[in-house]
């Protein structure tokens, strides 16, 4: 899987994101620590660009974070979102996202997606944070498609991608993330797919390079 990272980031190194290009030489140096939201252990990654690291140990790293406290889901998807808002915190989209009902006229439980990435407005720049949903390890409210609910892991990038792109450090993190969570529970590239794959809607937005990433993990895939 490491190969797998590695092709990743040599396809995206030259793509442009924000006026900038992913600089394949000074991957993310990544933390984790544990914070408490609502009461649910959350485990965050601050992704600080303070020195070069191999790879091999950020992505280690990103794996061993990502790892929930209870009996793991047996995931079969990752569905990418992005929130078509400016700024976006997982306490903004909490609040958000309780206010909506269920096709039976129940209040959603809160955040519908597990994985939510910053992009320096509301979180920090290719933050990765977790929901409780992924700690509980219970579906996801972010599909509009049952099978991507109940088997589909929700991932997140704040911003609107029909104006601009997401930045440099979200996608980075995006990839690691991505590199963890197929790799734990087998899920092909095949089943990596956005919003508007399994329903109809804009999301992730015309400005998310899906065809440059989607063909990094099929060449990814094949070695």
């Amino acid at each position: 899987m490491t190969r797998w990272l590695t092709l990743a980031i040599f396809t995206l190194s030259s793509l442009t994101v924000g006026g900038g290009t992913i600089d394949s030489n000074t991957p993310p140096q990544i933390t984790h620590h544990q914070t408490y939201y609502h009461g649910v252990a959350l485990l965050l990654q601050h992704h600080r660009s303070r020195r070069p690291m191999e790879r091999s140990e950020s992505r280690l790293k990103a794996d061993f974070a990502h790892k929930p406290p209870v009996l793991e889901r047996a995931w079969k998807h990752l569905v990418i979102h992005h929130t078509a808002t400016e700024t976006g915190s997982v306490e903004m989209i909490h609040k958000l996202h309780q206010q909506r009902k269920d096709a039976n006229g129940n209040p959603w439980k809160g955040i519908g997606y597990h994985f939510v990435i910053g992009n320096g407005h509301g979180m920090d720049d290719g933050q990765i944070e977790s929901t409780f949903r992924w700690e509980e390890q219970i579906q996801g409210a972010h599909a509009g498609n049952s099978e991507y609910n109940e088997r589909g892991i929700g991932i997140c990038l704040v911003g609107n991608f029909e104006k601009q792109p997401p930045t440099e450090k979200q996608l980075e993190s995006l990839l690691s993330l991505m590199e963890a969570l197929s790799k734990r529970y087998a899920i092909p590239t095949e089943k990596i797919v956005g919003h508007r794959d399994v329903k109809p809607t804009a999301c992730p937005g015309k400005l998310f390079p899906w065809e440059k990433i989607s063909t990094a993990m099929t060449q990814i895939a094949k070695n």
